[in-house]
């Protein structure tokens, strides 16, 4: 299991549950940054998003929790650097929008919404 860390209200919706496809689209340099939690209890894995926004100086919101074969399915690979410990990248985008997007909302479809507690 991994999870995507949410910093932005935009990049979910907690009244329906759903997350939006915007918290996957990767960054100027290709990838979108997610942190590995299994074997990771629920405290470990917060305190892990609280330190992953600390550099960007912004409140964790929410988080996106899915499985790299959910990621692998959509021909999208997860590359683990541990730098900072767990953390991960999905690569491999496509260079069209209109597939990074529909690679996106995939993602989002399958992962689940957690609140913090």
């Amino acid at each position: 299991m991994v999870t995507r860390f949410l910093f932005q209200s935009g990049h979910f919706n907690a009244n329906n549950g759903r997350i939006k496809h915007n918290a996957f689209m990767p960054n100027s340099e290709g990838s979108t940054s997610i942190f590995i939690i299994r074997n990771q209890n629920e405290i470990k894995i917060w305190a892990m998003g609280k330190i992953a926004g600390r550099g960007r100086n912004l409140p964790l919101l929410a988080r996106a929790d899915l499985s790299i074969a959910a990621i692998e399915c959509t021909q999208l690979f997860v590359d683990i650097d541990n730098t900072p410990p767990n953390h991960a990248n999905i690569v491999n985008w496509p260079d069209s929008k209109d597939e990074r997007i529909a690679k996106a909302q995939e993602l989002a479809r399958v992962a689940n919404l957690q609140l913090p507690p």
